[in-house]
């Protein structure tokens, strides 16, 4: 006996750029621009909220040559439809982003924040004198 299809036609794949994917991106960038002496490194987990898994991503800037010291830039975490998503930083308040571009607009915001540039300026000097 034949098995019977009860899933009918299947929707077309979306193409979508996870917050993930502009996370590595990001990363892959920070290495780049300081010739590997920082390294971007973003990670992504699955955690259960109730009946809904969601996922936590983190960027970090490691240091190789520092034992692989690690700096924790900002987590986010996100559903399955990726907006809204919730958006965490070192010593600001979480920002909810509703679409894409909030997202890179913020994102934008962290990195090009003082607070952000300390930390790569003094992470960079530490390299620098070891």
């Amino acid at each position: 006996m034949a098995t019977v299809d009860l899933w009918g036609e299947l929707p077309d794949v979306e193409e979508i750029k996870t917050p993930f994917v502009i996370l590595k991106e990001q990363a892959e960038l920070l290495t780049e621009k300081t010739g590997g002496l920082l390294v971007g490194e973003a990670s992504q987990r699955l955690f259960d909220e109730g009946f809904q898994e969601k996922f936590e991503c983190v960027l970090r800037i490691v240091i190789p040559t520092l034992n692989n010291y690690n700096y924790t830039i900002l987590s986010l975490s996100y559903g399955l439809g990726v907006y809204p998503l919730n958006l965490t930083a070192a010593s600001k308040p979480p920002v909810e982003c509703s679409d894409e571009d909030e997202f890179k607009k913020e994102l934008e915001k962290i990195f090009k924040s003082q607070e952000t540039q300390n930390v790569i300026s003094k992470l960079l000097a530490h390299v620098r004198s070891a």
